[in-house]
């Protein structure tokens, strides 16, 4: 399947739909360029609004080291982690507590869109190819968006 076909399909815009009314931070989901590259996984491309996540996070920020790589470099780049807590720091917190706290977020997301691609609710020509599911690449944050 094309980054097109997928797209289009049925279980893609179902996880559209759900990511995006679960996590109100979420502004864009996209199926890879490549999406035919894995015969039974296509990794989906979630996009943030940092500051929206951060609301609902009130006592961390952006991490001071990641807006710094980010303005050093002034070419537009897309910045992505399987972990948010790449993005944010809190004082006093170690890496290790911090990638643990925003785990569940990662594994919930992931969750949903496997569930999404093994659903049996969507009739056999409207799923994916195959035995193909859905599964998280990365959580992205627009440098332009910094």
């Amino acid at each position: 399947m094309t980054k097109q076909e997928v797209e289009s399909s049925l279980p893609f815009k179902a996880a559209r739909k759900i990511l995006k009314s679960r996590f109100p931070w979420i502004t864009k989901i996209e199926a890879p360029e490549d999406a035919e590259r894995y015969s039974s996984l296509i990794f989906i491309e979630v996009y943030i609004d940092p500051y929206k996540f951060l609301e609902s996070y009130p006592e961390y920020s952006l991490d001071t080291f990641f807006i710094k790589h980010v303005k050093r470099d002034d070419s537009f780049k897309t910045w992505g982690s399987t972990n948010m807590g790449v993005f944010v720091q809190k004082q006093g917190e170690d890496n290790k507590e911090k990638f643990e706290m925003f785990r569940p977020i990662s594994d919930e997301v992931t969750k949903i869109l496997n569930s999404i691609g093994r659903s049996q609710a969507f009739p056999e020509e409207l799923r994916l190819n195959g035995n193909r599911t859905f599964d998280l690449n990365n959580f992205y944050i627009d440098s332009r968006t910094i």
